[in-house]
């Protein structure tokens, strides 16, 4: 069957929504504003590996326009992966909205919902955090070797293949022909 049997390819198409996304007149989620909507921030780990020692969020909480503010202690644990594939899900559960204990530069460690955004990254600076540094590992082969600061030491994560040598997870080559 050649190109000239199918209806779109091969064929320029004109987009629709090509003049109003060139232009600026096309709306995304982030253009909208609902009554009583509130906009959220949150506050990322500074840190590679740490626990959270303690963490104070009276005064980010005290902040007119903050409804919410939420940390490890206000949610359950609930494990979960980030490998984003279908159901049943093959990967490790070893990821959690918040937690005790931040693994990378970035991890999530509180949030904030209040009524702009601007009230809300006023509070996320106010919150406190107190953490006890743990040594990191940024060598991927230091990293499995003996005695090297275990990233994933949580009881409550499963499918995790070596967390002693910090082996998240193992695909097993096939061999073809």
């Amino acid at each position: 069957m050649n190109k000239n049997h199918y209806s779109v390819v091969g064929k320029s198409i004109k987009k629709l929504d090509g003049i109003s996304l060139v232009t600026g007149a096309a709306k995304f989620t982030d253009d909208f504003e609902m009554r009583g909507m509130l906009y959220g921030k949150i506050l990322f780990s500074p840190h590679a590996h740490a626990r959270i020692k303690s963490i104070n969020t009276e005064k980010a909480k005290s902040v007119p326009g903050v409804h919410a503010v939420i940390t490890y202690k206000d949610i359950s644990r609930v494990p979960f992966t980030t490998a984003g594939q279908g159901h049943p899900e093959p990967s490790p559960y070893d990821t959690y909205t918040l937690d005790s204990k931040v693994r990378f530069i970035g991890d999530r460690v509180a949030g904030v919902a209040a009524e702009t955004p601007e009230i809300a990254g006023k509070a996320i600076e106010l919150i406190e955090v107190d953490y006890e540094l743990l040594p990191a590992i940024l060598d991927p082969e230091k990293a499995m070797e003996p005695g090297a600061p275990v990233i994933h030491d949580e009881k409550d994560s499963s499918g995790i293949f070596d967390a002693s040598k910090n082996l998240v997870a193992h695909v097993k080559a096939w061999a073809w022909g």
